[in-house]
């Protein structure tokens, strides 16, 4: 009765001298209850109820790694947004994509792509950071509708050229 919850054979076969078939059910990642209908020409019908339960996803969690990354002018695919059900564990959403709003608190620092989608299915996704030549921290921010927001510090530094210019010159 709702396939948004789950979904069932369009039709199975009791074989002759058996007395039942099994159907396979096909449950999506909607917690919910939905009615399964059997039906057969010159037998009375019957439903049967079918409840799913699973984590539903309620906030955004940020991760960066690393946690710490070179103010070179870089481009790195280091920030993770993951969708937690309220205990924090990792949950999908159950009707679609989620897009995710990202913003860093210190753009002198470096910016973090401004959108990244978490696919129906899913319960991550990579968006990145680009840094810039100005050492410091800064926090990055989740938001997307329906969802508490998630943060996390990210810091950047020097790298001391000197070091840098004798390792290469090394090799």
């Amino acid at each position: 009765s709702d396939i948004s919850v789950g979904s069932v054979s369009e039709s199975i076969t009791i074989n002759m001298g058996e007395t039942y078939a099994l159907a396979k059910f096909y449950s999506t990642f909607k917690s919910g209850k939905t009615e399964i209908t059997a039906a057969a020409n010159g037998y009375a019908s019957s439903k049967e109820s079918i409840t799913t339960v699973g984590p539903i996803p309620s906030k955004l969690a940020v991760y960066v790694a690393p946690s710490s990354l070179p103010a070179d002018s870089g481009s790195y695919k280091a920030v993770i947004v993951q969708l937690q059900d309220d205990k924090g564990k990792p949950a999908r959403d159950p009707v679609g994509n989620v897009t995710v709003n990202l913003f860093s608190s210190v753009t002198e620092v470096g910016s973090v792509e401004p959108t990244v989608i978490i696919p129906y299915g899913r319960t991550h996704s990579a968006a990145s950071f680009h840094s810039t030549v100005t050492a410091g921290s800064a926090e990055i921010t989740a938001t997307a509708a329906g969802y508490a927001s998630g943060k996390t510090k990210l810091t950047t530094y020097l790298i001391d050229e000197y070091k840098l210019y004798v390792s290469v010159a090394a090799n």
